[in-house]
C-alpha cells in the first residue's frame, strides 16, 4: 500500500506504464488509485484491440472505463462486439470520431446507438452481417460529421471494368451501380469472409422480383489479384478476380490458382463457372 503514499502525479505515471487491464483492476484497491487511473485514461485519446484486451469482452467493466476517457478513436473487432457495447460507446463517447468494429455481432439496434454522436466522422463495420444497410443510412441522416460508412475493404472500391463491357462501381458502404437498364443498382447486403477469398450477396433495389424473395441466392465469389503489367500500355493496374456462377446457385469454393492465374486482366473464362479478371480503377 505504499504506492498510494505517492503524490497523485507520481502514481499516475507509474500506472502510465502499466498495461491497461491490470491498471483498471487496481482502480478498486485505493481512492488514491482510482483517481490515478482515471489521470491515465484522461490523457488517452483511443484505444485498439491490443490496448484493451480482456476488457471490452466484458460489457460492465467497459461501462465503467470508457466514461474516463476522453477517446477520439476506438479500433477493435470481434464477434464479442456486441449490440451492448455500441449502447456503452454511444452513451459515453461523445467526443468520438472514428470506430472500428469489424467481423462484429452487432446488429441496426446497436447501430443506433451511435447516431447520438454528434462529431462521428468515420465507421467501419465490414464483414458485420448482422448489419443492414439501414444503418447506413441512419449514420448519414444523424451524424452530421460522418465521412465515410465501411462495409467492405477497401480494395473493392472503385470501378470494375467487366470483360462484358459493363462498369460496375463499389462504393465503401456497400452500394454498387451498374452502366446497365436493369439490375443496376444496389448494395452488397452479406459479405463472407472465406479466408483467402470473399463471397457477397448483392441486393438490387431494381429489380422488383428479387424483391419478393428473402433468401434470393445473387452473389459472387472475390478475390484481390496480383497488380498487373498491361502489355498494351506498361501500365500496372489493379485487379480483382471475381467468379460468378453459370446458373443462380453461387460458386461453392473458389478455383484453383493454377486456372485463375492464366486470366488476363480483361478476360474471362468460361469453365463450371465463369472467372473473369476485372481491371479495378479508384474512385477519385
Amino acid at each position: 500500500m505504499i504506492l498510494s503514499l505517492l503524490p497523485p502525479d507520481l502514481l499516475s505515471h507509474a500506472f502510465s506504464f502499466a498495461p491497461l487491464l491490470d491498471a483498471f483492476r487496481c482502480r478498486r484497491v485505493s481512492i488514491a488509485f482510482r483517481n490515478a487511473v482515471r489521470s491515465v485514461c484522461s490523457r488517452m485519446d483511443s484505444l485498439c484491440q491490443d490496448a484493451l484486451e480482456g476488457i471490452t469482452k466484458d460489457a460492465g467493466a467497459l461501462r465503467a472505463l470508457l466514461p474516463s476517457f476522453r477517446l477520439v478513436e476506438i479500433k477493435f473487432q470481434g464477434a464479442w462486439c456486441n449490440d451492448q457495447v455500441l449502447f456503452v460507446i454511444g452513451q459515453h463517447c461523445h467526443a468520438l470520431q472514428l470506430l472500428h468494429f469489424r467481423y462484429s455481432s452487432c446488429t441496426d439496434a446497436g447501430v443506433w446507438f451511435l447516431t447520438r454522436l454528434n462529431d462521428l466522422r468515420s465507421v467501419d463495420m465490414t464483414f458485420s452481417n448482422g448489419i443492414s444497410y439501414r444503418s447506413v443510412l441512419a449514420l448519414y441522416d444523424h451524424c452530421p460529421d460522418i465521412c465515410e460508412v465501411r462495409r467492405q475493404p477497401a480494395w473493392l472500391d472503385g470501378h470494375f471494368s467487366c470483360p462484358w463491357g459493363e462498369t460496375h462501381t463499389y462504393y465503401c458502404d456497400g452500394a454498387f451501380k451498374f452502366d446497365r437498364d436493369s439490375e443496376s443498382a444496389g448494395w452488397v447486403c452479406k459479405l463472407y469472409d472465406r479466408g483467402d477469398y470473399l463471397e457477397d450477396r448483392l441486393q438490387y433495389i431494381d429489380a422488383p422480383w428479387l424483391l419478393q424473395f428473402e433468401n434470393i441466392n445473387i452473389g459472387v465469389l472475390l478475390k484481390r489479384g496480383e497488380p498487373k503489367i498491361l502489355e498494351e500500355s506498361g501500365n500496372c493496374v489493379d485487379n480483382v478476380l471475381v467468379v460468378q456462377g453459370l446458373g443462380d446457385e453461387v460458386p461453392d469454393s473458389f478455383p484453383p490458382s493454377s486456372i485463375c492465374d492464366a486470366v488476363e486482366v480483361g478476360k474471362t473464362a468460361h469453365l463450371t463457372v465463369m472467372i473473369s479478371r476485372m481491371r479495378v480503377q479508384p474512385l477519385h
